[in-house]
């Protein structure tokens, strides 16, 4: 699977991560329902998106390891299951 661009290692099931606010309320909060720990072509980045429920990435970030991401993602809900990202 693909997402933005990067290829995803690993997506998580659905659940629920959260709520992005954007401070001046210019935007409605917009719920998250998927995480994804991904990673760009010629790049040993890994990034932590965070996902709408179509997939569609709203946020991410940056991390050294996969470890580290699954680690935060963690912090957003300890119940995360993680999926192969490939399938």
């Amino acid at each position: 699977m693909i997402l933005d661009g990067a290829e995803v290692l690993l997506l998580s099931k659905k659940g629920d991560f959260g709520v992005i606010h954007y401070t001046d309320d210019s935007i409605e909060p917009i719920p998250i329902y998927y995480l994804a720990i991904c990673k760009y072509a010629g790049d040993q980045t890994i990034y932590l998106f965070k996902c709408k429920e179509k997939f569609e990435v709203e946020q991410d970030s940056v991390y050294e390891s996969i470890a580290a991401a699954m680690r935060q993602a963690a912090e957003i809900n300890k119940g995360v299951i993680w999926e192969d990202g490939l399938s």
